[in-house]
């Protein structure tokens, strides 16, 4: 099976289930949302995996024209039937750029899902304009709380079977610069952020082209 097909088939059986409302992830939702004011209010935008449409929709109501592309079509389908004044496109960004370039890019918590990541990351970087920058999130393998599972034979709580990678705040930074980004800022999400940003569980690199 493809990887194209599994997202349709099985990934995204149920839509609707997939939208970020869970208690628990509340806190980095609201993060999430005041970080795409701060950076795009006024821009033209891309969601790369945005999935079944959560952000777009946040963006297009709050200044930002924002573009939402996937790699499945069923979800596609679901965002254009609910979404109606923003624009959304089937694009496998692990292999191809994007149909237009973009004043800034953002992809959250999709990385760890695609197998070449280096590809994923330069489509991305080509498919923006100049000067404009690119926000790529992750969970942290290392954060703390992982350490300790790992350390007691716990796996890590965001392990499934559709991610095809784990990330550090280092793989994440080093693979950005491979792409050619610049000047890369890190920020990070969760109880332990405030401490330092590699103890974050969710970790957030923006970086310019």
């Amino acid at each position: 099976m493809s990887l194209k097909n599994y997202y349709d088939s099985e990934y995204y059986k149920d839509i609707e289930s997939s939208k970020p409302s869970l208690p628990m992830n509340m806190w980095s939702v609201e993060f999430r949302k005041k970080m795409l004011v701060d950076l795009f209010k006024g821009k033209k935008v891309c969601d790369v995996g945005c999935g079944p449409g959560f952000y777009v929709e946040f963006c297009v109501n709050n200044g930002i024209d924002c573009t939402g592309v996937d790699i499945s079509l069923n979800v596609i389908n679901f965002c254009k039937q609910k979404i109606k004044n923003a624009k959304f496109h089937v694009v496998n960004v692990e292999e191809e750029k994007l149909p237009i370039k973009f004043d800034g890019i953002f992809s959250f918590d999709v990385i760890e899902h695609v197998f070449n990541y280096d590809n994923f990351l330069k489509n991305i970087y080509d498919s923006l304009n100049e000067k404009s920058i690119a926000v790529i999130s992750s969970a942290n393998i290392l954060a703390p709380q992982n350490r300790i599972k790992f350390l007691f034979g716990k796996g890590a709580p965001f392990y499934d079977k559709e991610h095809a990678h784990f990330f550090t705040v280092d793989l994440l930074i080093d693979s950005m610069k491979k792409a050619g980004f610049k000047n890369l800022k890190l920020t990070g999400t969760g109880k332990l952020a405030w401490l330092s940003n590699h103890f974050a569980g969710n970790i957030y690199v923006i970086g310019e082209k």
